[in-house]
């Protein structure tokens, strides 16, 4: 396995779809980073960054299928 930009694409894939699964009740509030908890880190703009990521990937579901089945089909052709 190479390093090339196919399989910088698969590594981001699985990061994404690891965002993407995070319940928001259930695991996010746990560490505060749910929306609601952005308040309490405005001084670490680290944090607000985090928090802005796990809700844009929590919209971004569509695409991340879309993406998910186009890898799938690649590497059955590919083998």
């Amino acid at each position: 396995m190479g390093f090339s930009i196919y399989n910088i694409f698969k590594a981001s894939l699985l990061v994404g779809n690891a965002a993407a699964i995070l319940h928001p009740k259930k695991v996010l509030s746990q560490y505060k980073l749910t929306q609601a908890d952005l308040v309490d880190h405005q001084d670490n703009p680290l944090m607000v960054q985090a928090i802005g990521l796990l809700q844009a990937v929590s919209y971004l579901k569509l695409p991340l299928i879309v993406c998910n089945i186009l890898v799938i089909v690649v590497e059955v052709i590919a083998g």
